[in-house]
């Protein structure tokens, strides 16, 4: 069985589950491999049947159970970041396209209004963090420090 917490947030109005709200935790042990390939296809399910406005992923070390220790430990890196239609169609589709990060943005959810994956590194350095700043100042508009 797979630690797993999430935020989300819970009312009888709802008539289908509401979307997930960050932060959702997932605890793998030493050794045991980290599904990263199935990211973009989760993104892809939160963009076209959730309306996701943006995911970010990251890594941390940390206890496979989920609780917190009493003793420091290391932040979290991204490793990818996901934004949904109505965030692309904001910084424009052209934009959010064609970005300074190394890989190509993964396009999600139907052509007519995607929203797009990007991939931020191998979250086992501290670039993973440039890259985030690189490409949030792009779909901003801010000119590149």
């Amino acid at each position: 069985m797979r630690p797993f917490r999430s935020t989300c947030p819970a009312s009888p109005l709802y008539r289908r589950p509401p979307p997930p709200s960050p932060p959702s935790t997932l605890g793998y042990g030493q050794g045991e491999e980290i599904p990263f390939a199935a990211l973009p296809g989760l993104a892809e399910e939160l963009v076209t049947r959730y309306g996701l406005k943006t995911m970010l992923c990251q890594l941390r070390e940390a206890r496979r159970d989920l609780s917190a220790p009493p003793h420091y430990e290391h932040p979290p890196l991204p490793y990818a970041f996901a934004l949904g239609p109505a965030e692309v169609q904001e910084a424009g589709r052209d934009t959010a396209s064609r970005t300074p990060l190394k890989e190509r943005p993964v396009q999600l959810g139907p052509q007519a209004r995607p929203g797009f994956y990007y991939a931020l590194g191998d979250a086992e350095t501290a670039e993973s963090w440039a890259a985030l700043e690189r490409l949030l100042r792009h779909l901003r508009g801010a000119p590149p420090v």
